[in-house]
């Protein structure tokens, strides 16, 4: 076709090229480019997504998990009479003279803050339970109390000094110790109670001397505390599995559980539940810490299962005075680690881990320095046809049950 305007030929020419040429290909990006570019992409929103769980918090649970985790719970020393809130200083007598008396109740009141009672319902069956606040993190307030007191119940209920009740629950325990925790979920705890409640101050029964005065508090007997004064008559050592259990004894006699404290409010021990005890005796908390500690943290309890008494110069002499000095191991509580790692009856023990044995209170600080689910080497010396031979044992170190 022609075009005068255009010159007809070349707009022909045009037209059959657009037709009969086809486009240029497009350049396609190599694969291994766009696996790479995913890849980095992937890696950028993983970051970004982390980053803004850990900042911002868009997911409470998780982040409470992760609290808790990195937040490692430890027994504070007593501090000082400086340190502690809530004290009238000396001289500070009203105009009617009963400073003394009104101290000593000021005293009582501070002290119920970090107390609980609680109320135990087993079936138709009530009792009341002495427990005393041991953390308060971001998801719960745990307490401690007696595990025998508490275990099995069918509801736990647990009433602060503030006033306000709450249901408990049982997060974890070790019988061994005496010891269960008591947790209340942080989302049923009321601003109220948070600002009235504290953590104890916790002392030594260690450094606690017979003839101390000490102070004794229950709940046993209702929601109104029990107090009770008296003095230390003794201290003596009670055998468990893996150890010994310091024990404090004192002038005092009542039934029930609760706790023993010095006459600064410090915390010196646990005292179980009994009926028919002749005296109050506690646990010092001294040989509590490590557990109370672990089960606070989540940490399972080491446990190698050895019934043990020390080697003393009586024991030597009435046996064989070439024994040497160690733990002599009386048994082996069949199916725990000891027993499936090759600790025998009749070893005596000399040392775990870096932790040298002479007594039973060095068994347990040997033992408590393991983690559950490592092996640890337990050095023993056997008896053999005419001395004693030393064997190095790699024993995994468990928990109980």
């Amino acid at each position: 076709m022609y075009d005068e305007k255009n010159g007809g030929e070349a707009e022909s020419f045009s037209y059959v090229t657009e037709r009969i040429l086809p486009p240029a290909p497009k350049k396609r990006r190599p694969a291994w480019k766009i696996i790479i570019g995913f890849v980095l992409a992937l890696i950028v929103l993983v970051f970004v997504v982390d980053y803004c769980l850990t900042k911002y918090e868009l997911f409470g649970k998780r982040n409470k998990e992760n609290h808790e985790q990195e937040t490692s719970f430890v027994i504070p020393e007593a501090p000082s009479d400086e340190d502690k809130p809530g004290e009238e200083q000396p001289g500070a007598e009203n105009e009617t003279g009963n400073g003394s008396e009104n101290t000593e109740q000021a005293e009582t009141e501070e002290l119920m803050r970090c107390l609980v009672h609680i109320l135990v319902s087993d079936g138709e069956e009530k009792r009341t339970v002495s427990g005393v606040i041991v953390a308060v993190t971001q998801s719960a307030v745990l307490v401690a109390a007696d595990v025998s007191s508490v275990n099995g119940a069918d509801s736990i209920q647990l009433t602060f000094c503030s006033g306000e009740s709450y249901i408990g629950a049982i997060k974890t325990q070790d019988n061994r110790h005496n010891l269960a925790l008591l947790e209340v979920s942080m989302e049923d705890i009321l601003e109220n109670t948070l600002k009235n409640i504290r953590t104890p101050f916790w002392g030594s029964g260690e450094t606690a001397e017979v003839g101390d005065e000490v102070i004794f508090v229950s709940f046993v007997s209702g929601y109104e505390p029990s107090v009770f004064k008296g003095t230390i008559l003794s201290k003596a050592e009670e055998v468990i599995v893996d150890g010994t259990l310091a024990i404090i004894q004192t002038n005092l006699s009542y039934p029930g559980d609760g706790f023993l404290l010095d006459t600064d409010g410090n915390i010196l021990g646990t005292v179980p539940y009994s009926e028919n005890r002749p005296v109050i005796a506690a646990y010092s908390i001294d040989s509590l810490k490590e557990t109370m500690e672990n089960l606070v943290n989540g940490l399972p309890v080491p446990y190698l299962g050895i019934h043990g008494i020390a080697v003393t110069e009586e024991i030597k002499i009435g046996a064989n005075e070439s024994m040497p000095g160690g733990v002599y191991v009386k048994s082996v509580v069949m199916g725990s680690p000891a027993y499936k790692d090759g600790i025998l009856n009749g070893d005596i023990i000399v040392k775990i881990g870096e932790q040298k044995v002479q007594t039973l209170s060095d068994l347990k600080k040997g033992i408590e320095q393991t983690k559950v689910g490592e092996p640890v080497i337990v050095t023993v010396m056997r008896q053999g046809t005419s001395t004693y031979n030393e064997y190095e044992l790699e024993v995994v170190v468990g928990k109980e049950g």
